[in-house]
């Protein structure tokens, strides 16, 4: 069977997923399947046009000839042999030289892009005797271009091609190994029921590849078998601070007990009035565009979400979360991970605000999970552990990639409906976080632990 470029896709992100898809599987395209696919034909659109308006476009659609007579740009040029069936999104020519061109829409370069160009360029070189010695990104809006050099000496970069190549010639599949591309990708449905049916190590969120290979070669095969391999230590007394570190044999064992299990004590502190603070961006831009407050005080909660409209909208919401927070100058603010804190300290950065009195009050309420509370679920993500403790989200899909989805969605239509699905989602989240705070500090209050 031919290489063609879905399955090389596929396979910089997923094994399983480049063997379904060699097998024809069918799957359902995610929402950001789609918009990537999208965003991407627009992308090399916008970019032939430069190219014919600069007239230095050679052809568009056309099979590889290994003879330009000018020196230019080629789109959409195709390789094909009994081995291989792939498309450049360009070629360039210039001095002589060949530089294969891959084009992004977004505004970094990822380690996949660049797996996946490093992987076409070796398969065409090795197929068309080219010699290939750089390849050239054209990325973002600006159609800013990169150039990197391609090492074709590199011994990884032959083994993916032969376990490539493997894949899709045996009739052996490969194991299944869950990953954080699973979450878009169109065989999501189909590999997490393989997954629960088999109880698979990769369900755990915190299992690499490495650590599932490690306990494979001593026959733990599935979630249930390794619960049992946990044995509480004896803490040294010589060791005042203990470093720590997240233990997958138990979040086994509170998977299989169905119970919490605490291995240290969170230490939070109850406060007359707390803040709980969820902020939404692109990540790929750097830009905020929602941040969402819930103001607790008592029994009874005041929520607020400051909401931009554009770019140029950032600082303002910026200038309404701290107006309002300065509210409350002695109130902690919770959040969940790192992503709200750099946004904090970017944003200080970014318009000159000085944060250095509002750092103090930020508690990752993450950090008193990691390594100390292990709930019966699968990763210590705020949804999962806000839906094991009754949190709703209005939509089934909601989630952070989702969120991309529903914005860009919104800045293309300005349809109030995906407004509305991003602030709801915005302020579940904060509810969420809330009712994980009051949880742990519920069982902090409680100490009465087995372990």
């Amino acid at each position: 069977m031919q290489i063609n470029d879905e399955i090389l896709h596929a396979f910089v992100y997923c094994q399983y997923k480049a063997f379904l898809n060699s097998k024809n599987q069918e799957g359902i395209l995610s929402e950001y399947q789609i918009l990537y696919n999208h965003l991407t034909q627009n992308q090399k659109d916008h970019f032939e046009r430069t190219l014919t308006e600069n007239k230095i476009l050679i052809c568009t659609n056309s099979a590889f000839e290994n003879k330009s007579s000018k020196e230019g740009i080629s789109l959409n040029v195709k390789f094909t042999n009994t081995n291989i069936d792939l498309i450049l999104d360009g070629i360039e020519f210039a001095n002589n030289s060949f530089i294969p061109i891959f084009i992004t829409p977004f505004e970094n370069i990822t380690k996949f892009d660049k797996h996946f160009i490093i992987l076409q360029s070796y398969c065409i070189k090795n197929e068309f005797s080219i010699h290939i010695d750089s390849c050239k990104v054209i990325y973002g809006k600006l159609q800013k271009q990169t150039k990197y050099k391609l090492s074709f000496s590199i011994k990884s970069i032959k083994k993916s091609i032969d376990d490539l190549k493997r894949i899709i010639s045996d009739s052996v599949e490969p194991s299944l190994v869950l990953n954080n591309h699973c979450i878009v990708c169109e065989y999501r449905a189909n590999c997490m029921e393989k997954a629960k049916a088999e109880d698979n190590l990769s369900l755990l969120d915190r299992a690499t590849t490495k650590s599932i290979e490690k306990y494979k070669k001593k026959g733990i095969f599935t979630i249930q078998q390794l619960s049992y391999l946990y044995k509480p230590r004896r803490r040294k007394k010589q060791r005042a601070k203990r470093e720590i570190s997240h233990n997958i044999e138990l979040q086994a064992l509170a998977i299989r007990s169905e119970k919490i299990l605490v291995q240290s004590l969170p230490d939070l502190l109850r406060q007359p009035i707390e803040l709980f603070l969820d902020i939404e961006g692109n990540p790929d831009l750097e830009s905020y565009y929602l941040i969402g407050l819930i103001v607790a005080k008592n029994r009874e909660s005041e929520r607020y979400s400051y909401w931009a409209s554009k770019e140029t909208d950032e600082i303002h919401i910026w200038q309404q979360f701290l107006s309002k927070i300065d509210e409350y100058p002695d109130s902690p603010i919770f959040h969940y991970g790192n992503y709200d804190l750099k946004a904090i300290e970017t944003l200080g950065e970014r318009y000159n605000a000085g944060i250095t009195h509002i750092l103090p009050r930020l508690i990752n309420v993450s950090n008193s999970i990691f390594g100390k509370i292990y709930f019966p679920v699968y990763s210590n993500k705020l949804k999962d552990l806000g839906k094991y403790i009754g949190a709703t989200w209005s939509s089934n899909n909601a989630s952070g990639v989702q969120s991309l989805v529903w914005r860009h969605f919104w800045e293309d239509s300005q349809d109030e409906k995906f407004k509305q699905l991003l602030i709801t989602y915005n302020l579940e989240d904060c509810r969420a976080l809330k009712l994980l705070t009051d949880k742990l500090i519920q069982i902090q209050e409680s100490v009465n632990t087995t372990i």
